[in-house]
């Protein structure tokens, strides 16, 4: 018996949580190896006798809370296996000496997904840097756009409210329009309030426009496997089997190419497909290629 060195089981995941708390605390307390049982409660019968007992003593290695509290996100870092989650299900990226390793993470997952809570397995793909300079990581991305939909259900209620009376006053399409407004308004304040990668896109796409340094001229969506093409929107056939495309994919993202005066700028960037409760990869993904190729355009002039 001896004292542990660290409640990290390994260097990558202290520094990734020492990454995490430099950028997101004192907006949100994070928190290492939280219980599970902390974040999501069941009760006995909700479980057979051997998930009870692995529930009962699993921990999750980083979690997100709001002032009172409240989890809104947690996360899985993977170092072991290297692999990720997708739509409730963990896809391991190498073999382990642990046979269970992903029925364990499965049973995690499902359990998160069951009360709607936003849980992610990531590695070290997401933990990568894709500006050094801000010292941004892909996982910020996610951690971004978590934190935004959350503000985003504080805002457009709050919102609601204070229009309730013009609400009431009107109906049929003027009605409709006005709640229209109002959530994408809320939408756009939440994302500019708490993602710092949406906002910096915003920012130097907003400089870039100013001062004429870059304007867009083509963007799109990214898909691995490549999807199959479509005529037009009525090629039924062609439309299912690129729905069922996007579905499968491996991996996912977004190219986007300004003009400059000094020529064309172009960013591609890709993400594993940890498609999951409130986290999409490709909108991730766009707002990064954004973020970079709009400060590319800029230079060395800062926003």
């Amino acid at each position: 018996m001896k004292l542990r060195p660290s409640i990290f089981d390994s260097k990558s995941e202290a520094e990734i949580f020492r990454s995490l708390s430099s950028r997101w605390t004192p907006k949100l307390a994070l928190y290492p190896s939280v219980p599970f049982p902390k974040i999501i409660e069941v009760s006995g019968e909700e479980l057979r006798p051997k998930e009870r007992d692995f529930f009962y003593k699993t921990n999750i290695d980083y979690t997100f809370c709001v002032g009172s509290g409240r989890p809104i996100l947690s996360i899985e870092f993977d170092g072991i296996g290297g692999g990720y989650s997708k739509n409730g299900a963990y896809i391991p990226a190498r073999p382990t000496i642990d046979p269970y390793r992903k029925l364990k993470l499965d049973f995690k997952l499902k359990l998160a997904r069951k009360v709607n809570y936003p849980f992610v397995v990531v590695s070290y793909d997401e933990a990568r840097m894709f500006d050094s300079d801000e010292s941004l990581m892909f996982l910020d991305g996610i951690i971004g756009e978590v934190v935004a939909q959350d503000e985003f259900q504080r805002r457009v209620a709050e919102m609601y409210e204070e229009s309730r009376p013009e609400i009431g006053r009107i109906e049929g399409a003027d009605r409709d329009e006005l709640l229209q407004d109002l959530v994408l308004a809320a939408e756009v304040e939440a994302e500019m309030a708490v993602d710092p990668v949406a906002q910096k896109a915003s920012q130097y796409e907003c400089l870039a426009s100013d001062r004429k340094l870059a304007q867009r001229i083509s963007e799109s969506y990214l898909h691995d496997p490549p999807l199959p093409d479509m005529k037009d929107f009525f090629d039924v056939r062609a439309l299912k089997a690129r729905i069922a495309g996007i579905q499968k994919a491996v991996e996912v993202g977004y190219e986007i190419t300004v003009d400059t005066p000094k020529g064309h700028v172009r960013e591609a960037v890709w993400l594993r497909n940890f498609e999951g409760l409130g986290i999409s990869p490709s909108s991730i993904a766009k707002k990064i290629a954004e973020y970079l190729v709009f400060k590319r355009a800029c230079g060395d002039q800062a926003v």
